[in-house]
């Protein structure tokens, strides 16, 4: 199957829905509880897309290009079952394979999140639970975004690099998150948006906030949402509108992802030269998803380049 897309030859592609952030006057989206059943029952402004395929020219695509890239990289961890050991053993590779693809001199990793609920299933499980209610596990997001906005970048170096977030902030720096497929992906792909597509204008920051005993909204249970961030501050972030042209972002996958690749997906960085900056990516369904419900490992890292 093959298309035209502004001007260029396609390969292969599926037609699919996104969900994009929806705008209301009362604003209700502009902020959300990380990890409650009511974060899944925000309204969305949902919209059909093509989404191509980048199997065969994996190497067209760069994270300071597009903002996503694909790598060939074996892990020594298989099973992604125990915390300890993913921070022991896994977090070491991950730093290596950042210094390696892009030449940075450090990485800070900030935590991970693995998912292994299917969202469907979730949905009809907590349907009568009430919003506040946490979750019984992370599912794949099924909403364009970004993971941090530019003030939510900045709040999480202060976060993790602590006393030496100063110096660090004069280099450059940014956030790059590692998609890893715990078993071969055969439904639920991840979509990731070239960056140079979606303009400042498409952004809508919003905050993700956490639950906490604390909270001044009345709440059933205290359960804390599973290795989401070491650091329960909020976290602002991109909701992304829709764009103002029919087909404006460019989107792209890439199909039967193994566990012996690592997507990169550029969060934020701090050059302004032109480099991408941030890459929206969401979840989504299509006709060809069959199989056993998708598991996935995303690791989110703050990456220097030390001068």
């Amino acid at each position: 199957m093959s298309a035209k897309l502004n001007g260029h030859s396609t390969g292969r592609h599926v037609s699919t829905t996104v969900n994009y952030f929806l705008e209301t006057p009362e604003k209700v989206n502009d902020a959300f509880y990380l990890g409650t059943v009511g974060e899944r029952r925000r309204k969305h402004d949902t919209a059909e897309v093509t989404v191509e395929d980048i199997r065969g020219r994996e190497g067209d695509f760069s994270l300071d290009v597009q903002g996503f890239q694909l790598v060939s990289n074996v892990s020594s961890e298989k099973a992604f079952a125990d915390d300890g050991k993913i921070k022991a053993e896994y977090y070491p590779e991950c730093e290596t394979l950042l210094k390696t693809t892009t030449k940075a001199t450090r990485v800070i990793i900030m935590g991970h999140t693995i998912r292994r609920r299917d969202h469907d299933v979730a949905m009809e499980e907590e349907k009568d639970l009430p919003d506040l209610h946490a979750v019984g596990g992370p599912t794949n997001a099924r909403w364009v975004h970004v993971d941090q906005s530019y003030l939510g970048a900045q709040e999480r170096l202060a976060i993790y690099a602590g006393s030496d977030a100063q110096q660090l902030s004069q280099t450059r720096w940014a956030i790059i998150n590692i998609w890893r497929a715990i078993k071969p992906v055969e439904r639920d792909n991840l979509a990731f948006c070239d960056a140079r597509s979606v303009s400042e204008e498409d952004l809508h920051e919003c905050v993700a906030k956490f639950v906490t005993r604390d909270n001044e909204r009345d709440r059933d249970d205290t359960k804390d949402y599973a290795n989401m961030y070491t650091n329960k501050k909020d976290n602002h972030l991109w909701g992304v509108k829709r764009p103002a042209d029919a087909g404006g972002h460019r989107w792209y996958y890439a199909s039967k992802m193994t566990p012996d690749e690592a997507l990169l997906l550029k969060i934020f960085d701090s050059r302004l030269d032109g480099t991408a900056r941030r890459t929206p990516h969401t979840a989504f369904k299509c006709e060809e998803d069959h199989g056993p419900t998708r598991e996935s490992l995303e690791t989110r890292c703050l990456v220097f380049w030390e001068t």
